[in-house]
């Protein structure tokens, strides 16, 4: 053979040889390629189910800790995402978290991914994903017992040193009430007017709500006391000036579908008008409502009316709740009775007793009592355990007209060390920023004594932080548990200064979106 012909040969073989290689390396390429589509699509897969997870969480667990509903609600939403439970493959479990009740877990499982390429190499591809949502719940404010807002009609550990308490519309924020003083500034060439003021837009004409906590294992008739719901210069009521009218609504829902813990759509057990001036219940308790009880959280919503003329006025009032037949005493100072309490060891104690408590903010007329120096102190909140190591901000309106100073009180009773602010210069009509400063460091103490610069004009107090909200920033412990117990109230302890009342708006929550994920 010549040398020309066997390189004909060689190159001859040469081709073969890179025809086979190439068709093996396209054959292995184009299976690389249908697995990459398929694995494209799992991801995509994934996402949807992660999305579905992450919004059947959120919607649930502001439901908590009411598991039935809310799994049921994590269910519809993801029903509505796509990803039925029980159909084409997908599993939808719904969980609780185990040491929060205000957390909730939804798993989403998607038993057979979509499969292009490689069904012919795989039987099926499982996908799951997860998520975990937290709803911060409204802080409980004011009373770990079935009264609120009692003033002087409890004694010894039951008083509760201060009236629940609504404004008129024109009494103008500055008189403490935060939500229900429809004005900015009406104190004008020496009186009060309602005419030619700027509105407050911290307004909200639906007031305030509280809630009649009926705790499981409770059977019975519920009875929901107020004392002297009308503005008619009862014990607990101001005026501004003479001719004051502050005409009060107070309206019950049973526990129902609530969302955020506001009502929407329960079903109204009574709803009443207080006239203005009316004497039937002054000084007196009144059985606004009695039925066979239903567990769960009653609301009543209390309003004071919108544009009234001459409301330069604070409605003070009570709330108790009693299983039964007894009555909470005939409405004379010292006279109360019928007290119980859900903690556990102090006198009334009971398992079942209904707590009354604000939602959000409380609006009090504070009774500090005593001499100069001498002290009142306030349950606060109740905090549970699962906040421990997040920050609590304690808002306080107004506050501080007859003290000297304000402390926190941990559950154990001991001074708690917080941070504060105030809005240097408020929006409209940015007048003047307090004399103190904006903020301060950490402490135990709040000094609120004396006069200061004020934030607006027409004002008739010159108290240092008059018409000005303070957020007290409280870090909780980490080791809450080991630290305090079961003790789980807080409390406001002022030392009386000049006068003995204090007319103030209180609200405390838990720093933080109140529903978010949380994984």
């Amino acid at each position: 053979m010549t040398p020309s012909r066997l390189r004909r040969r060689r190159a001859q073989g040469d081709d073969g040889f890179i025809l086979a290689t190439f068709g093996l390396f396209l054959t292995a390429m184009m299976i690389i390629a249908a697995f990459a589509i398929d694995v494209g699509g799992w991801y995509a897969r994934a996402a949807q189910l992660q999305r579905t997870a992450d919004a059947a969480a959120l919607a649930g667990v502001v439901w908590m800790p009411d598991f039935a509903t809310a799994s049921s609600v994590a269910q519809a939403t993801a029903t509505k995402n796509g990803f039925t439970h029980g159909a084409n493959n997908i599993t939808v479990t719904v969980s609780t978290v185990v040491g929060n009740s205000h957390e909730l877990m939804v798993t989403v499982k998607d038993g057979n991914a979509p499969r292009y390429f490689s069904q012919f190499v795989i039987n099926n591809q499982t996908i799951t994903k997860s998520a975990i949502a937290e709803y911060v719940l409204p802080l409980p404010l004011g009373s770990p017992k079935n009264t609120f807002g009692s003033g002087d009609i409890q004694t010894g550990s039951n008083s509760e040193n201060f009236w629940a308490a609504v404004n008129g519309y024109c009494a103008g924020r500055e008189s403490g009430d935060k939500l229900l003083g429809g004005l900015e500034s009406t104190f004008i060439s020496g009186a009060y007017t309602c005419s030619g003021v700027a509105p407050s837009p911290a307004y909200k004409p639906e007031g305030y709500y509280y809630t009649i906590d009926v705790l499981p294992g409770t059977s019975g008739t519920l009875n929901v006391y107020l004392f002297d719901p009308a503005f008619d210069g009862g014990r607990g009521d101001a005026s501004l000036q003479n001719g004051a009218t502050v005409t009060t609504k107070f309206t019950l829902y049973e526990p129902g579908p609530y969302t955020l813990q506001v009502p929407s759509g329960g079903n109204v057990m009574r709803t009443f008008t207080y006239t203005s001036g009316s004497t039937t219940f002054q000084n007196q308790w009144e059985n606004f409502w009695s039925g066979s009880a239903k567990v769960g959280q009653y609301f009543l919503e209390v309003q004071t009316t919108q544009n009234e003329a001459n409301s330069w006025g604070s409605n003070g009032f009570a709330i108790q709740a009693i299983m039964g037949n007894g009555s909470p005493g005939n409405g004379t100072a010292g006279s109360g009775s019928n007290v119980c309490t859900t903690l556990s060891g102090q006198t009334g104690y009971s398992a079942t007793c209904p707590q009354v408590h604000g939602v959000e903010d409380i609006s009090i007329f504070a009774n500090l009592g005593g001499v100069s120096g001498s002290t009142a102190t306030f349950y606060l909140a109740d905090v549970d355990p699962v906040y421990a190591g997040k920050t609590m901000t304690v808002t306080l309106f107004d506050t501080g007209e007859g003290a000297q100073s304000i402390q926190v009180l941990d559950p154990n009773g001991n001074p708690y060390s917080f941070t504060w602010t105030t809005p240097c210069q408020p929006s409209t009509p940015n007048i003047a920023s307090p004399s103190t400063g904006c903020s301060g460091s950490a402490s135990t103490t709040l000094s609120v004594s004396g006069t200061g610069m004020q934030p607006w004009g027409n004002l008739s107090s010159q108290s240092l932080y008059n018409d000005r909200s303070m957020d007290l920033k409280i870090v909780l412990p980490s080791n809450y548990t080991a630290a305090y117990g079961t003790n789980t109230w807080w409390k406001i302890r002022y030392t009386v200064g000049s006068s003995a009342t204090d007319r103030t708006t209180w609200s405390a929550k838990i720093t933080g979106n109140p529903v978010h994920l949380v994984s």
